[in-house]
């Protein structure tokens, strides 16, 4: 079990690895190592791909010598490899399967390295991979190669690109304005931003309710995380954690938002692909009026809900000290093991 003294342990080797500082990074993993408690810290975030990102050769290394599982998955489904794939580092992708990184991984959306590297024109990748390859994974990958490049025009369309942003600058004229002209009500941006979600999580009351009453679907899920409105919605509350008058009406927007959402049959129990649901989430947020919202809509709560590190809406709450939620679970019915 990590305690407060691990988790900061935790947040300094973070910090580490995205200041290249290789010391600090040998020298916290050397101090967990002596404690037996390496692969825990190694379940609580994927440090690899930190220090991918942080195109550290040397941090890289280390973390897979240290015993750091190379073929883990983020909350995507991603590995190292498809991520340093993605950003085509060809020295990390080259390390990576040297270590014995797995090329054949595929993600739940059915990519593997190879199609990643094909999608993106990263040819020295893909020359690199396709031999390294099985025939199976490289016969997939070009197959979805039309149907991802016609994808990939589709989220280019700059009126859909308009769309969004209006969305999120609450320009209602403008987001009726798309929608008589023709933009789905269900669209997405380049960077795979859904309408809703974005409405919801930036708190535009009306805009939500036009995308609603318009036919947007209040169940609709991010492709890459399977984020709903609803949890965008909840997850914009942490703003009602910073002091000020402008934080307490971007709570108050957000708790409208929500209670628009569960009126129209937003599912409280659908899940994040790391498990999150927005009771969790408003769980660890502390945001009591947000969780009393999700307790009384309705629904029948699924208090067992976990996250994919095990977490509860209880347990998330007890860690972040957050007492009277804790209480006010247990009365709902919440247990627990």
């Amino acid at each position: 079990m990590f305690s407060s003294k691990d988790l900061k342990k935790a947040k300094d080797f973070e910090n580490a690895i995205f200041s290249c500082d290789f010391n600090k990074v040998e020298r916290i993993l050397n101090l967990f190592n002596q404690e037996g408690k390496i692969q825990q810290l190694f379940l609580h975030e994927h440090y690899l791909m930190f220090a991918i990102e942080a195109e550290n050769t040397e941090i890289t290394q280390l973390i897979i010598e240290s015993g750091f599982d190379i073929d883990r998955v983020d909350e995507d489904g991603w590995t190292a490899l498809m991520f340093a794939t993605l950003e085509n580092y060809l020295c990390f992708v080259k390390m990576l399967v040297e270590a014995g990184a797995n090329v054949n991984v595929e993600s739940p959306s059915g990519e593997s390295a190879l199609s990643i590297a094909l999608y993106n024109e990263h040819q020295k990748i893909v020359d690199y991979l396709a031999s390294l390859s099985s025939p199976e994974v490289r016969k997939k990958a070009r197959e979805m190669l039309p149907k991802r490049l016609l994808h990939r025009q589709q989220l280019n369309n700059p009126l859909v690109e308009d769309f969004i942003l209006n969305i999120k600058m609450g320009h209602l004229d403008k987001v009726i304005a798309a929608l008589d002209n023709g933009v789905d009500v269900n669209a997405m941006s380049s960077d795979k931003t859904l309408a809703l979600i974005s409405a919801a999580y930036f708190g535009q009351v009306e805009v939500v309710q036009l995308l609603l009453e318009r036919g947007a679907n209040v169940n609709i899920q991010a492709e890459d995380t399977s984020l709903t409105p609803l949890i965008s919605a909840v997850e914009r509350t942490v703003m009602a954690k910073i002091p000020g008058f402008t934080s307490y009406q971007v709570n108050k927007r957000q708790i409208e938002v929500i209670q628009i959402l569960l009126a129209t049959g937003a599912d409280i129990n659908s899940q994040k692909k790391n498990g999150w649901t927005a009771l969790i989430t408003a769980a660890d947020l502390g945001n009591i009026n947000v969780v009393k919202l999700l307790i009384q809509s309705g629904q029948n709560v699924d208090f067992n809900a976990k996250t994919e590190h095990g977490d509860t809406a209880l347990s998330r709450a007890k860690k972040a000290g957050n007492d009277e939620i804790v209480q006010l679970l247990l009365d709902a019915g919440a247990t627990e093991e």
